[in-house]
Order: C-alpha cells, then sequence, then structure tokens
C-alpha cells in the first residue's frame, strides 16, 4: 500500500467495500477474495445504517449528544405550529423560536429535520424511546392532516381591526401579533443624521425578531428596534444588508404585561439605547444615518423588513426627533412626561378608526392596518403545513422574499420527515401522510403552465424548493403512482437544468443552497425515469462546484450562500464564510453520483467536507434545549 497512490486506495477501498458479494446472508461484512476483473461491472451500493457501527471519535461523541438532545426535546414544541394551524390544542407548547416561532414564514421545516434526525437515529439505534417519539410524532401530524382536511374549501374568517386600549398616557394602539401593524408615511426618517426614536410599550408576548419599528426600502437598506434579538431588544441599521448592520444591543429581556418606556438616540457616531430611562448598550463606533437609507417607503411600528413575527402588545407615544435627546429629557419621558417629536409624534389617543394622528403639525398621520390574518381552507385534500395554503398561493402570483419564505422548502422538510419515518423506522402512516402531500402538490402544480412555473423557481429565495423532486421520486419508487413524477418535473428550474445539460456554467450569483438540491432531484429523476439529461446535469453541476467554487474544507459560496465566480476562491473566503446548508446538500449529490459513477473524486471531496464542515458545525457539548 505504500506505493498505491491516495486516490487508487479511496477507488479500489469504496469499490471492494460496496459490491454485493462483500454482505453475507445475516447482513454483515465478511472478507471478499477478490473484486471483479472488470472494473466496469463493480458496481457500489450502500451499507444500511443497522449494519454500520462506528469507533469511538468525535464522530460517535457527537452523534450521542445529538441523540440526547432528540430523546429529550418535547416533541409538542415541534407540533405547536402545526396543531395551531390546523385549529387543535398546542398543549401548552411553545414553539422552538428562532426561525420556528407561531408566526414565522418558515414555521414547520424544523419538524421534518427532527422527524428525518429522530429515523436515522432509530435506525442506527434500535432505541425503542427514538422510535416512540417517531410514531408520536407521525400520529400527530395525521391528526393535524385529518383536521385540515375537514376545512378544505372553507372561507377565511373575517379580520378584526387593530384595537384601543388603555394606554401609558392616555389611549394606546393593541397590536396582537397576527396581521396588525401601523403604517407611517414614505420618508419618514429621510434626511435625518442625529436623531431620537421614543416609544412606549406593553407587550403580551416577547417574541424574538419582532419589531417595535422598521423603517427602511427592504432587506437591505433599514433600521430597526426588535422587542428581542434572542435575550434583549436590539437597535439596528444598515445600508449593506444583515451583515453591514450597526448594532446597539439590550442586557435585559423586556418584560411583558407591563408598560417599558424604550428609546434610541444617535449624537455623531455614538448611539445609545435606553429602557426605563437608562442606558442599557452604547456603540461609539456608527457611521450609518437614516439620511443614509433614502427614501425608505416600508415604514411600520410592530413590522419587519423581513416577514419576522408581528408585535404583540400595546404601544403608546411613539415620538421621532431631529435631535439626539440628552439623558436627562429620555428620563423625563420615562417618568410620564408626554412626548412632543418635532418630526412625528403619535400619541395614539383616537377613540376608534384607523387613524394615527400626528401632532407634531407635520401632517404624518399613519394608518392602523389589520391585513388578512386568517385564510381559507385548503383547495385539496392532504395539505399539511405549520401555516396556511397563502404562501403557496402568492408565489404562484410572484410574490418575493421576505414576503414569503419558500413555502416549496419547506413543505419538502415535512415530506422527507415523513419518508424517512417510513423508511428507517417502518412507520406505515407516514406514508399515507405523505402521499396525501404529494397528491395536494399534483393537485397546485400539474395545471400551471411551464412558464409560470419556471419564474416562480427563479424568484430568489422565495421560489427555494429544496428537492421536492427528489421527495416525489422516492415516492413514485414506494407507489408506482405516475403522477408522482409528474409533479417532480414541475419542480425542474428549466434555465439552470439546460445550461446544466449544455456544460454551461452560470452559477455565478445564484443562492447555492436554493440551487444545489435541485441537482438531487434531477438525478432521482433519472434514477427513476432513465432519461439521461437528468443525470448529464447533475455531473455537470457537481464539476462546476467541485473545485471551482469549492474550499479545501469542503465549504463552498460566499456572503448570503451565494456562489461565486468560477475559480475566484480567495476573494470569496475574504468576503465571506461558508455554511453547512450547501455542504450537507453538495455530500448527497457526492454520495448518489459516486453510485453510477465510482469515480474516487466525489469522495475525496465527501471526505474534506464531511470532516471539515459537518464534524467541525457542531458545538462539542450536550443540551436536551438546543440544537448545537
Amino acid at each position: 500500500m505504500s506505493q498505491v497512490s491516495r486516490r487508487t486506495a479511496l477507488r479500489v477501498g469504496a469499490l471492494a467495500a460496496g459490491v454485493p458479494s462483500a454482505l453475507g446472508a445475516a447482513g454483515t461484512a465478511r472478507a471478499v477474495a477478490s473484486p471483479p476483473a472488470d472494473p466496469a461491472s463493480w458496481v457500489v451500493r450502500p451499507f444500511a445504517n443497522e449494519q454500520v457501527t462506528l469507533r469511538s471519535s468525535l464522530f460517535t461523541a457527537n452523534r450521542d449528544r445529538i441523540q440526547e438532545f432528540l430523546r429529550g426535546y418535547p416533541a409538542d414544541r415541534m407540533l405547536a405550529v402545526f396543531r395551531a394551524n390546523a385549529g387543535l390544542d398546542t398543549r401548552g407548547a411553545q414553539p422552538p423560536g428562532g426561525w420556528e416561532t407561531a408566526t414565522g414564514n418558515l414555521r414547520g421545516h424544523y419538524a421534518g429535520h427532527f422527524l428525518s434526525a429522530l429515523a436515522l437515529a432509530y435506525a442506527g439505534s434500535g432505541d425503542a424511546a427514538v422510535k416512540d417519539k417517531v410514531d408520536y410524532l407521525v400520529g400527530a401530524l395525521g391528526e393535524c392532516q385529518d383536521a385540515l382536511n375537514e376545512q378544505v374549501g372553507q372561507p377565511a374568517p373575517p379580520t378584526p381591526p387593530v384595537g384601543r386600549a388603555p394606554g401609558r398616557l392616555g389611549n394606546a394602539v393593541r397590536l396582537n401579533g397576527n396581521g396588525q401593524y401601523v403604517s407611517l408615511p414614505a420618508g419618514i426618517v429621510s434626511g435625518l443624521a442625529d436623531f431620537t426614536v421614543a416609544v412606549w410599550v406593553n407587550p403580551a408576548a416577547v417574541t424574538t425578531w419582532s419589531r417595535i419599528f422598521d423603517f427602511g426600502t427592504g432587506t437591505t437598506r433599514y433600521m430597526f428596534l426588535a422587542a428581542s434579538a434572542g435575550s434583549a431588544p436590539r437597535f439596528a441599521i444598515t445600508v449593506n444588508g444583515a451583515g453591514g448592520e450597526q448594532r446597539i444591543n439590550g442586557t435585559a429581556a423586556l418584560p411583558t404585561n407591563r408598560w417599558t418606556h424604550v428609546a434610541v438616540t444617535l449624537a455623531g457616531s455614538t448611539g445609545t439605547l435606553y429602557v426605563d430611562g437608562e442606558p442599557v448598550g452604547t456603540n461609539g463606533g456608527m457611521t450609518v444615518t437614516p439620511s443614509g437609507l433614502g427614501a425608505t417607503d416600508r415604514n411600520w411600528i410592530g413590522r419587519s423588513q423581513f416577514g419576522d413575527p408581528l408585535l404583540n402588545a400595546a404601544v403608546d407615544d411613539f415620538q421621532i426627533y431631529d435631535r439626539a435627546l440628552p439623558a436627562a429629557e429620555v428620563r423625563a419621558l420615562a417618568g410620564g412626561q408626554p412626548g412632543a417629536g418635532n418630526v412625528a409624534s403619535y400619541p395614539f389617543d383616537e377613540s376608534g378608526g384607523d387613524k394615527a394622528g400626528d401632532t407634531s403639525g407635520h401632517g404624518r398621520d399613519g394608518t392602523l392596518v389589520a391585513e388578512q390574518a386568517g385564510a381559507p381552507g385548503p383547495s385539496h385534500r392532504g395539505y399539511l403545513a405549520a401555516y396556511p395554503e397563502t404562501q403557496f398561493i402568492l408565489l404562484e402570483q410572484f410574490a418575493t422574499y421576505p414576503t414569503i419564505w419558500a413555502p416549496w422548502y419547506t413543505n419538502h422538510m415535512i415530506m422527507r420527515g415523513l419518508l424517512d419515518a417510513h423508511r428507517f423506522a417502518g412507520n406505515e402512516q407516514a406514508l399515507r401522510i405523505v402521499t396525501g402531500m404529494a397528491e395536494w402538490a399534483h393537485s397546485r402544480l400539474a395545471h400551471l403552465p411551464r412558464e409560470q412555473l419556471d419564474r416562480m423557481w427563479r424568484i430568489y429565495i422565495a421560489g427555494e424548493y429544496n428537492a421536492m423532486a427528489a421527495a416525489l421520486a422516492d415516492l413514485h419508487a414506494l407507489t408506482g403512482d405516475p403522477d408522482h413524477l409528474v409533479t417532480a418535473k414541475a419542480f425542474i428550474n428549466t434555465y439552470l437544468f439546460d445550461a446544466a445539460v449544455r456544460n454551461e456554467d452560470i452559477l455565478d450569483g445564484l443562492h447555492a443552497n436554493q440551487h444545489i438540491p435541485q441537482f438531487l432531484g434531477y438525478l432521482r429523476i433519472f434514477e427513476e425515469t432513465g432519461e439521461r439529461d437528468f443525470h448529464t446535469a447533475a455531473a455537470n453541476f457537481w464539476n462546476m462546484v467541485v473545485p471551482h467554487r469549492t474550499y479545501t474544507d469542503g465549504g463552498m459560496a460566499g456572503s448570503g450562500e451565494i456562489f461565486g465566480a468560477r475559480d475566484v476562491i480567495a476573494r470569496t473566503i475574504q468576503q465571506a464564510n461558508a455554511e453547512t446548508c450547501p455542504c450537507y446538500n453538495m455530500l448527497k449529490l457526492s454520495r448518489n453520483l459516486f453510485f453510477h459513477d465510482p469515480d474516487p473524486k466525489y469522495m475525496q471531496y465527501y471526505e474534506r467536507a464531511l470532516y471539515g464542515q459537518i464534524l467541525a458545525s457542531r458545538r462539542n457539548t450536550s443540551s436536551t434545549t438546543n440544537r448545537c
């Protein structure tokens, strides 16, 4: 072996391990006298999870930590958003948080990940407690699907107007966190350098990333005050998106069910965040001012530029000044002195109606908005999600992110979790549920013209659908229903698919994690149909990414998971980092391509990425409440 190259060792070792004759009748590995003489006749197949054991290592330590989390984390928290959407009792459980909040546009996708992890953990361990949790989750999701089936064709419930409530100083508006917010006029902070924004707020619940206010033009230029950035309030301002935010962080969570005065000031380069009149955070290096945001046209109290959860709170005495109030004046406001903002002043003392009158003398009246919070029942039986069908309908109307946030991506994660529960944990109900979801998907997509589908799938993030085609091809393999392949082919992203078949590299500037899983789907369609173009597209795409856009540790893509230019590696690394999601999907694509073409380049990449990205992505600590 000292004279055998690593590349040859990878090829021979992998192939020898993969030939069918390497498995005995009991499913355990036995010696192979010699591989077939003709390499063209070699076949690579994976070992099943239950046939593989790992020696003690960091891999097994982190596996055990993940399994500890899977056993300990309450399944009802993953189910809370599904039960709420289906009109069922949430059993007092709170959603996990982060991207998985009661109103978040990605809610439901954690449960898919969680179910897949449980099923795989059971396959590798045989742990009966893990199997019980798989069955519990599947049973509960089935109850949600049944409840949604009963709502098919029902009209949307009426939307309540924004209410009024007793305020800290007179009346207040009462935002319920469900479709309600205050819209302020365009350009309300345009031209400001030094400024103060001050407000009284009484939260019924403090939800991470819900905004007390957010003024901007979208997800690139904005300034906001979040009720919580995870543990405390945060002010941020940027002209370069989330990565360019200049922030002031608080030190403690806002209390619920009592009035708290919150203010933020900017004096030159120093920003200060106040809570109840006391400074709780400062930033002496602020360089961005409201004047740099341009003519902001999305100015809200209680709503976010990013589609984050809406504010669930009463709001009173909202003031905007064109100067930084000194600490003594902020303390006076917190002590109960009415504000008198000279840019805009909203005491919210109206007794009703949808007007928020501006008492500054500038006539910048705001509007109390109550968008349609409820939604009609599903259009077809089989629907299962943690939010109404609205996101899918809006995508078909070409809505963009962050109005919607990748509904088919979330749908894929749920379907994949159910398929894994069936395959790895033997749950038959999971197959029935996911089949219903596929029938619903067919009802939405099969009649849409190709031109409409192509436009949908090109929309940044909103059109992200992960490996929907792979899930549907897997379901076709299980059921033989040709409709599943019809629906799978609806998820062809034509412009990129055609370019990949031609071996034309157009990846520069594309969102990596939106597009990599598409090629997993194409490979599975090839495996189900034998249509060669689907394999060609997947193989050509892989070669465009590796090595031309790949770091030595297996990572890829630059800021925001965006592919950089071909062979421009150093500048891409300098500008950003490598996220786990694209790497994970490249591992799956590499593995499946290796089964068709046992070229060691696939396993060489796999080894680097497994050690350099996946193993390195998990913090080496145990927890039953946090994932990493």
